[in-house]
């Protein structure tokens, strides 16, 4: 089964260990091999380097993490946020089976950071573009969207934690939002981006409101991911 060759990986922070945490283990977290990134070490399953718990702390949690996880173990990475929501019974929708876990690649919802700090589509996201800093980290870019997940071949994280371990901090790419910083450390090696329609950024109800008339029940069956999810959702939809 391809779940079982799949290591998740959920951002979180210490303030949501008794909240966010719990939801993700009693629901989609039971089909997966799951770990949770977190500011404070707790154990194995809760991982953390004793990193700043801000928002900019996040960027030395990835660091950390890329740096001292083991990649060996499983074929592919599944990083979400604590408010993502995975939907198990759709992951074959991600087609990671016709896929080769020694090839150096990242499934994706592609989003792009212009110079000026557009997107795709010519607005301004207002991002903040004084915290990129580092080698290489030149614009534009295309980048995955943390909230609605990425997955990383065994060989793109052995790749990317070999370029960790060679390059000094100052010259180290980092920036304001850690799907941004991983997708600067993917492209100095050479890591292939899989553009996927199956990951989404938003939750179900505000995709019908707020972003498509055309996002129909049968589109939502066939989701692998949604962000923004409370505890209580989750557990509905895991229900359901």
């Amino acid at each position: 089964m391809i779940a079982d060759k799949i290591q998740v990986v959920t951002l979180t922070c210490d303030q949501y260990l008794d909240t966010r945490v719990p939801a993700v283990k009693e629901t989609f977290g039971q089909n997966f091999d799951t770990i949770f990134l977190t500011d404070t070490p707790v154990d194995e399953e809760i991982v953390g380097y004793n990193t700043p718990k801000n928002y900019d702390g996040i960027q030395q949690k990835y660091t950390q993490f890329f740096l001292n996880h083991d990649f060996t173990k499983f074929d592919y990475y599944f990083f979400v946020d604590d408010d993502t929501y995975i939907n198990h019974n759709n992951i074959n929708n991600l087609g990671l089976d016709e896929l080769d876990p020694e090839e150096r690649f990242c499934l994706l919802r592609l989003l792009y950071l212009g110079e000026t700090g557009l997107d795709m589509h010519g607005r301004q996201t207002g991002y903040p573009m004084h915290k990129i800093k580092g080698k290489n980290t030149q614009l534009p870019l295309y980048h995955p969207s943390g909230g609605a997940g990425f997955v990383l071949s065994r060989a793109a994280c052995l790749s990317i934690q070999n370029f960790l371990k060679q390059v000094d901090e100052e010259s180290l790419p980092q920036s304001g939002h850690s799907d941004v910083t991983v997708a600067f450390w993917m492209r100095e090696c050479d890591v292939k981006l899989l553009p996927s329609d199956k990951l989404w950024w938003n939750n179900p109800e505000s995709l019908y409101q707020e972003y498509y008339s055309d996002f129909t029940e049968e589109l939502e069956k066939n989701a692998v991911t949604f962000h923004y999810m409370t505890p209580e959702r989750m557990r509905a939809m895991y229900q359901s």
